[in-house]
């Protein structure tokens, strides 16, 4: 609902916890009222969240301690 399916052609990487938190944030300055599972996002606002990364960026590795958190999509499915 996220809109994290479409990585173009690169992996995404997305910690699903961080990004429910954002998204949270983003809903109630926005004064919409619902529930984050419903929220429908855009690639767009996706991206201006934030809430995507690319392997190799600072500070954002897929490590074994955490990686049960993160969401990866690449161009092959």
């Amino acid at each position: 609902m996220w809109r994290l399916d479409e990585p173009g052609d690169r992996v995404l990487l997305c910690n699903l916890h961080r990004a429910e938190a954002i998204v949270k944030r983003w809903l109630a300055r926005n004064g919409r009222d619902v529930a984050v599972r419903d929220a429908q996002l855009s690639v767009e606002e996706r991206d201006e969240l934030k809430l995507v990364y690319r392997p190799g960026d600072v500070c954002h590795t897929l490590t074994s301690s955490a990686s049960n958190l993160y969401y990866i999509s690449s161009p092959d499915g």
